[in-house]
Parts: structure tokens; C-alpha cells; sequence
């Protein structure tokens, strides 16, 4: 990208509600800059009292264009996610695509695409996106629109984004899973692992939610690559034996 394009692609995190929660979004977008260098906002209190008809803070997302007007293209990311390691997102901006992450097959996806008749394969995790102004601005309204006349959705946000996606039928580009990796555990990590979405983190005390984040931040990053890497030797010479094993 150039330099103007540098400026105008940024990224956000919504940090709505006590001490834990904001504490919790200045992590995730700490880590956010970090791996990808981009300008990197909170979207906090302030903001949400401007919107008394939102449901939930969720809702917040349908108005990242609104709140960041300097921005053409905006990466999106929930609060209780960590950025791995560094990366480059310059291919992803202002594109046609609406970049996105397909959910884990699970029961609230389940329940939730089935409910708007979305196929499973087709049926992303709001966690994590990349949307454009240019390109997307129709999406998010209307998004915004069924916000308003579908009622209580279970996976708030997450339900109308899917069905206005899928509904005017918006070019998608669907990431490795790596990129956003939903329900989070340790075993998951690899040395291609971007996000490490930890559902439920904000039920945690903001002790824990600060070790969870010290653990997985850039401190520790040397050693699970060490740790990955014997691991994978370790793999590569069993393998190897058992093949002269064999012969």
C-alpha cells in the first residue's frame, strides 16, 4: 500500500462497559499494533452513549464507517482476541471481498445459521473482519436495517452481518482459520496462528484476563516457537525411524 493508503486503513475493537471490559479491548488492540502496525482504535463508552437504540455494544460494529470517517477500509476484532504474530493485511485493502473467518461448527452456529437459513460453510464469525467503505457500505446497512425488524438474535451482530452478507450476496474472501481462531486453546497454537479468539475471557477476573494476555503476548512468542519447533522434530524423527522400520 501507499502512504495514503496506509492512513486510511485502520483497525478497531469495541472496550464498552466496566474497568475489566475497557482494560481487556486496550490489550487486544495493543497486541493489534503490534503485529500489524496499522492505527488502531478503541471504541469505547463515549461512543456507545451516542447510540441509546443499540441492543447490545455488540451492535457498535454496524457504525465503524460513522465513527471512523478517516478510514476506507476498517479490520475489525473482538476484544477477548489476541494478535500471535505479526502480519500484513496490505493485500485487503479497498477490495471488492468482505474478508472473514468461517465459524466453528458448533451449537450456536448451528442453531444460528440454520435460523436464517445461511449454509454452515457460508456462515462467518463476526469476531474478525475486513470491510471497506467503498465496497461495503451497502452490507453494513443493511445489516443495520435487519437489526431492527428480526428482533432478539441470539449471536446479536453476528446474525445480521451473515444474513445481509449472504442476502445481497456480497464477494466474500474466507481466510484460513488460523486468521481467526474461534474457542481458543493452547493445543491450537501453531507457528501459523494469527488470532487467538478466547470465548468468554470477559467472564474472567481482570487478573486473569491480564495473565491470559501477558501469556500469549510478545514475551512468551520465542518460546512457544522453540517449543513448537522440537515438537515438530520430534515428530519428523519418529516418522522417519519408523519408516527405516519398516523396511
Amino acid at each position: 500500500m501507499n502512504q495514503h493508503s496506509e492512513e486510511a486503513f485502520v483497525c478497531a475493537t469495541i472496550g464498552v462497559g466496566s474497568t475489566k471490559y475497557q482494560r481487556m479491548a486496550e490489550l487486544a488492540a495493543q497486541s493489534c499494533r503490534w503485529a500489524t502496525g496499522l492505527p488502531t482504535y478503541v471504541i469505547g463508552n463515549d461512543i456507545y452513549s451516542k447510540y441509546p437504540e443499540l441492543q447490545t455494544p455488540h451492535f457498535l460494529k454496524l457504525h465503524l464507517f460513522d465513527e471512523l470517517p478517516h478510514a476506507s477500509t476498517v479490520l475489525y476484532f473482538d476484544s477477548d482476541a489476541l494478535f500471535l504474530r505479526k502480519v500484513s493485511f496490505a493485500e485487503f485493502f479497498d477490495i471488492p471481498e468482505f474478508v472473514c473467518v468461517r465459524d466453528r461448527s458448533n451449537a450456536w452456529s448451528l442453531r444460528d445459521s440454520a435460523n436464517i437459513s445461511v449454509p454452515l460453510d457460508q456462515y462467518f464469525n463476526s469476531g474478525f473482519f475486513i470491510a471497506n467503505r467503498r465496497h461495503h457500505k451497502p452490507l453494513i446497512e443493511e445489516a443495520r436495517r435487519l437489526s431492527h425488524c428480526l428482533g432478539e438474535q441470539y449471536l446479536f451482530d453476528q446474525t445480521v452481518l451473515n444474513l445481509a452478507r449472504y442476502t445481497l450476496r456480497t464477494p466474500t474472501k474466507f481466510l484460513p482459520r488460523e486468521f481467526n481462531l474461534v474457542q481458543f486453546r493452547d493445543e491450537d497454537y501453531s507457528s501459523r496462528a494469527v488470532l487467538a479468539h478466547f470465548n468468554g475471557l470477559c467472564q474472567r477476573s481482570i487478573e486473569e484476563i491480564e495473565q491470559k494476555f501477558a501469556y500469549w503476548g510478545p514475551q512468551h512468542r520465542t518460546a512457544r516457537w522453540f517449543r513448537t519447533l522440537r515438537k515438530s522434530t520430534k515428530e519428523t524423527l519418529i516418522s522417519v525411524k519408523n519408516y527405516f522400520s519398516n523396511q
